[in-house]
């Protein structure tokens, strides 16, 4: 699962407003069109699974009941009858005859099996007692334990088909209409808690029968302390094993049937509203995984239309970066900007003719005249850092500006001899005005990054909060709520962690998601800017000799230009007067490379043209 990068651009367009009304319309055109796609593609799903989930909860709610009514309750004897209650016998009072179990239970009660087979026998007659006790084979499992009645299940009745006792049965003598109490069944962490924690060899699944008592933390435990006779480990001989530890317990098997019914649950993944949720986590490729299709025609739909979900929630991304998180960020930057102009006022020499007609009034400052030679570094070093001031390189901009100097002064001594002329000059100021330019950006980039990277800092702890609180009844720490908004805005999606399927906690995730998610793709974009920046520094910087020989290539061609033009208005003074041309002979300029020319201004003594002309060349 990837995140959406987002690209920031220019728009061509010189009006602000115009560009910021193009991306609305287009921001609004890719949110409606994704807010259809998204609608259509959860009326489909919602119509193909919801049908096909409703058949597999009816069946799968089917098999829980069987586990629980036949499994659990009648195979580990989660029943008693109501006559094993002095109540049932009571000749002033039929509600506990007539299924009011807990008329005929208290909860906890202890039951006392002699006091009911008094009862029993006064009820029933001696003679009679005895013959259901044989035919019943009662075997005392509740005498003397405290049992817990699951008043919320409906009562049962043995030996009827209607399942209603009638009155005949209810107030005579007779044995056909006993009412069945459920018994509460303990959860699988109460019985897990009288697991052994180191258990026997023999048999790796053991439970502490001491533990296994009937009270309020295991209620009705003491029927799981029995052991299987036919179900042992086989390779043990009884004298290998006098404690029967081989043998199977039933609270072994009552935890495995009862971990199915509890894992149940009738809660729908395939609502409308749970679509819409499934439907955004594939157009933002976070893909929970939680629930999913399992329809072949719910997933050829996915299919056709997850591309161009994924493209447009991807457009409406960038959009929304650039219209709202970009913007915002700029008008941050800008404000700063206003506020350190205030603060501190910064040179504004951008053009060309200003940086070059601002370094002429600094050489005539400080005395110096390139036109008639070169000068050294030291020399122009107080000129140099003059201009740098001018154009902005500071220190806050041009970080070790004086390192800078030394190694561009170097780059530009064509002829390494620690000396410039003045076309050398001219390309140092140039070079400076060229990193300002270039840091500058780099500054706003960083900007924008610190900007973007706050924004996206107080999201996600907001959003961390939010769901610790929406999500407490899932018994969520926060640092798992941290966790899960994490996986979400990165679109890794594990799906350990969901969002409940109600509306509250719906609502929190599409704002977060989509708020959240363009702000990270506008800190990843910003990054991924400044890592480019970096490296093509760098690699400017490795490269710089081969840029400033080409720099010093088109400084050859602009000094050839530039005597060129002082030979020609040599030759017209030459016409008007014969014989200062025949001394002077000036020799063809542009036969010559830029060497020769320096060559013979050397031997001959001869003034190199003036600034004027240069100024007129570069724009």
């Amino acid at each position: 699962m990837a995140v959406h990068a987002v690209t920031s651009s220019t728009s061509l367009s010189g009006d602000p407003s115009t560009s910021t009304l193009s991306r609305v319309t287009r921001l609004v055109l890719a949110v409606l069109f994704l807010l259809a796609l998204t609608l259509a593609l959860s009326g489909v799903l919602h119509a193909i699974e919801a049908p096909a989930e409703n058949e597999r909860m009816k069946a799968q709610k089917g098999r829980v009941e069987e586990l629980r009514e036949v499994i659990l309750e009648r195979f580990f004897d989660f029943l008693i009858p109501a006559n094993q209650s002095p109540l049932y016998y009571s000749k002033s009072n039929d509600a506990c005859r007539r299924g009011d179990c807990a008329a005929c239970f208290s909860y906890g009660q202890e039951v006392d099996r002699f006091a009911q087979e008094t009862d029993a026998m006064n009820w029933y007659g001696q003679q009679r007692w005895l013959e259901l006790q044989n035919n019943t084979s009662y075997e005392g499992l509740f005498a003397g334990q405290r049992i817990y009645v699951d008043t919320q299940h409906p009562v049962s009745h043995f030996l009827n088909a209607t399942h209603q006792c009638t009155e005949h049965e209810i107030t005579k003598s007779v044995f056909k209409c006993v009412p069945i109490c459920h018994l509460q069944q303990p959860t699988v962490t109460q019985v897990s808690a009288c697991a052994l924690a180191k258990s026997s060899p023999l048999n790796p699944v053991q439970y502490n029968a001491a533990c296994l008592t009937s009270s309020p933390d295991c209620p009705n435990c003491h029927l799981l302390r029995r052991k299987l006779t036919d179900l042992r480990n086989e390779a043990l001989d009884d004298s290998l094993d006098p404690n029967g530890e081989g043998k199977m317990q039933t609270a072994a098997l009552y935890v495995l049937f009862k971990k199915e019914v509890e894992s149940y649950t009738d809660t729908k993944s395939w609502t409308f509203a749970s679509s819409v949720y499934f439907s955004t986590t594939i157009l933002s490729t976070i893909g929970y995984g939680n629930f999913t299709p399992e329809e072949p025609r719910s997933q050829i739909i996915i299919m056709i239309f997850g591309v161009p979900m994924i493209a447009a929630f991807g457009v409406a991304l960038k959009l929304m970066s650039l219209l709202i998180v970009d913007n915002f960020a700029d008008s941050l930057i800008n404000m700063w900007k206003k506020v350190r102009a205030r603060i501190r006022p910064r040179p504004n020499l951008t053009r060309r003719r200003d940086i070059l007609s601002a370094w002429r009034g600094i050489l005539e400052k400080h005395g110096i005249d390139l036109s008639s030679g070169q000068r050294s570094f030291a020399a122009l070093r107080p000129s140099l850092l003059e201009i740098m001031d001018r154009v902005g390189a500071t220190d806050q901009i041009v970080r070790g500006r004086g390192q800078f100097l030394n190694y561009a002064f170097e780059q530009f001594d064509e002829n390494q001899n620690g000396m410039l002329d003045e076309f050398e000059s001219v390309g140092l100021v140039m070079e400076m005005r060229s990193r300002v330019n270039h840091n500058e950006i780099l500054l706003d980039q960083r900007l924008k990054f610190y900007i973007g990277l706050g924004m996206t800092m107080v999201l996600y702890f907001g959003a961390s909060v939010l769901f610790w609180h929406l999500e407490s009844s899932n018994h969520w720490t926060f640092l798992q709520s941290l966790y899960f908004v994490f996986i979400t805005l990165t679109t890794i999606g594990l799906g350990d962690f969901t969002p409940s399927p109600n509306f509250s906690s719906y609502t929190a995730w599409y704002c977060v998601t989509l708020v959240g998610l363009g702000l990270f793709a506008f800190c990843l974009n910003n990054v991924s800017s400044l890592f480019e920046s970096t490296i093509h520094e760098v690699m400017a910087t490795h490269k710089f000799k081969q840029t400033t020989l080409r720099m010093a290539s088109m400084l050859d061609s602009v000094r050839i230009m530039s005597m060129s033009k002082y030979s020609q208005n040599e030759q017209r003074d030459e016409s008007n007067n014969e014989e200062e041309a025949s001394k002077r002979e000036l020799p063809k300029i542009t036969s010559k490379t830029a060497s020769s020319i320096r060559l013979e201004q050397h031997k001959s003594r001869e003034a190199p043209p003036p600034l004027k002309p240069l100024l007129e060349i570069i724009p």
